[in-house]
């Protein structure tokens, strides 16, 4: 099978990564609504866990179709780009606001504390209006005068890049500090911290090469021939980012461990011991089996509900 043509083969992977990012980030949207995880500081990583969803709705399904699409027009061109570019750019803008209010309650905890939650909306709505400009931009630069978007990519690619850097070093210094004071003393604001530098270092790693390559393509004459498989590849890398995030959280958070792991025992105890035979021998068993197994499961999805809603 040539791997340097688009195959069965990208296109499964492509869509493994697809349900992968769509079915974990919803189950993490389910679990960040619980009581427990239902802080402040979390509405950020919920609005990241969203963008990962629309990564794994809309960016991947757009991608494999324009594969299969031969000679499309200039709108659905703009379309699929659009759909792969906004996610993008909400996730690393969100990024940049979550490691500057993560160094705000790490430097200044007690004016942290008293922050209200319409700071905490402006913070979530600001990153999503941005990455819909540059995209609107983008789109409009390139399909319609036809001039290539490096410079605007680099540009608000290296703004939020920068602010995170100089936010995870404030937070290195004021926590560096604190340490030394009382080196025993681990809160929860610092183990939060630490699990969004985690995000945020292997979102750095895996959505930063295709800028890179998109870089060398436009700048290198003598590179624009990349392999189809070193491409792909990196895409792979890329929306894989979605996924790993669904990976983070289990380690790093113990309530959220807790969380997926009573999940998952409410839709196994459901059906336990349940045993649906289809045959004239037993039909009245296989039916009260069915009914039975069908009562307990919504009792315990109603259970589960419930316990969210506390």
């Amino acid at each position: 099978m040539d791997f340097h043509t688009w195959n069965f083969v990208w296109a499964l992977c492509f869509a493994v990564v697809a349900f992968l990012a769509a079915g974990g980030n919803v189950v993490t949207l389910i679990i960040f609504h619980k009581k427990e995880l239902r802080t402040r500081p979390h509405f950020l990583l919920i609005s990241l866990a969203v963008a990962d969803l629309l990564v794994g709705l809309l960016s991947i399904p757009l991608f494999i179709a324009r594969n299969y699409v031969h000679n499309s027009s200039q709108v659905l061109k703009a379309v699929i780009q659009g759909a792969d570019m906004f996610p993008g750019f909400a996730s690393i803008f969100t990024l940049a606001v979550i490691a500057l209010e993560r160094m705000y309650a790490i430097g200044w905890p007690f004016r942290h504390r008293v922050l209200g939650t319409r700071v905490y909306v402006v913070a979530i709505a600001i990153p999503w209006i941005m990455a819909f400009i540059v995209t609107i931009i983008g789109n409009l630069v390139q399909h319609l005068f036809n001039k290539s978007v490096v410079a605007l990519l680099a540009t608000f690619l290296s703004v939020p890049v920068v602010v995170t850097c100089v936010a995870y070093f404030v937070l290195w210094k004021k926590g560096r500090s604190r340490r030394l004071r009382h080196p025993f003393q681990e809160t929860k604001d610092f183990k939060l911290t630490k699990t969004v530098l985690l995000i945020t270092a292997a979102f750095l790693l895996t959505w930063l090469p295709f800028q890179v390559l998109i870089l060398v393509s436009n700048l290198c004459i003598s590179c624009r021939t990349i392999s189809h498989v070193v491409v792909n590849v990196i895409k792979l890398l890329q929306f894989g980012n979605s996924v790993i995030n669904i990976v983070i959280y289990p380690v790093r958070n113990e309530e959220y461990r807790k969380a997926l792991l009573k999940m998952f025992s409410v839709f196994k105890r459901s059906c336990r011991n349940q045993r649906i035979r289809f045959s004239p021998a037993n039909e009245e068993i296989s039916v009260i089996s069915v009914v039975s197994c069908s009562i307990d499961t919504k009792l315990s999805i109603d259970n589960f509900q419930e316990d969210t809603r506390l």
